[in-house]
């Protein structure tokens, strides 16, 4: 169960489809929802406005803070695309990480808001980011905790916002496989490499077990954000009292993974054991 749609050649998208696409308005299929991503109907209803930010994949940094609500993040990539005489700043970056092989990728800062308060929050980041220039480390903020409704309406991305809301629940694991919460070890938004960084151990586990698991699930959040092939255990018998395990592996192969990428986990009363080997 994978999100979003690659995009394709955009030459013939009319202005009003981009209009359109840009609106509140529910986005009906037609040809340019078969060319970007968008958010479904159902998801749209859930969210309501929002606040969010375009980064630069080459480089980590912010380049575009704003707000709106139905389709209007993935707007900015398609009227790079058609207003090709544009002047801006923002479409120069986009066509520059086009040209370097990238995608633009999307955080959603905050939703579920009105559209006044969604227009605060945009002009207090703009501000925000400007004075420091991005440079996040220089704010050195001491916060321990987040923002209020961090957790429930706070930072995430496009794929964290519709596993939020439209994933299914996973049913069961398969064969061979188990459930591995990386809540602790992971780093939100890291790549495929930075999930298997976070799951691959050492964790507390009995030799049999290892010599019947085939598949490992990455848990962030009560969402299944990767699923791997191992490839082998690795037994280390210097850590701890009896040894722990990890793993090496890769992305498993897609008529798996897509088969329980991004499913939501089942809260398991009195579950304190980041291993699961049954729902």
């Amino acid at each position: 169960m994978s999100f979003g749609a690659p995009i394709f050649d955009l030459a013939r998208v009319s202005q009003a489809e981009l209009s359109a696409y840009r609106s509140d308005r529910y986005f009906e299929e037609n040809q340019l929802s078969k060319q970007v991503p968008y958010f479904e109907n159902v998801l749209l209803d859930r969210i309501g406005h929002y606040v969010y930010a375009l980064i630069d994949p080459c480089t980590d940094k912010i380049f575009y803070i704003g707000e709106g609500k139905g389709n209007r993040l993935y707007s900015h990539v398609i009227e790079e695309q058609v207003q090709k005489d544009a002047q801006s700043e923002k479409l120069d970056m986009i066509g520059q990480i086009k040209r370097a092989g990238k995608d633009v990728e999307y955080l959603i800062l905050r939703h579920g808001l009105n559209k006044d308060e969604a227009r605060l929050i945009e002009s207090v980041l703009i501000d925000v980011l400007r004075h420091r220039n991005q440079d996040f480390a220089a704010a050195g903020l001491t916060n321990i905790q987040s923002g209020h409704g961090a957790r429930s309406r706070g930072l995430m991305t496009a794929d964290e916002i519709q596993r939020r809301y439209v994933s299914e629940e996973l049913k069961s694991l398969p064969e061979q496989a188990v459930l591995i919460n990386i809540n602790r070890e992971y780093t939100r938004f890291d790549d495929s490499k930075g999930v298997l960084e976070a799951v691959k151990g050492n964790w507390v586990m009995a030799k049999w077990r290892t010599e019947q698991i085939k598949y490992v699930l990455a848990e962030f959040q009560g969402f299944v954000i990767e699923v791997f092939e191992v490839k082998a255990w690795h037994h280390h018998p210097e850590i701890g009292r009896y040894g722990r395990y990890s793993f090496s592996g890769q992305p498993a192969p897609d008529d798996v993974r897509n088969r329980y990428l991004n499913r939501r986990v089942p809260k398991k009363r009195g579950q304190a054991n980041p291993i699961r080997y049954t729902l």
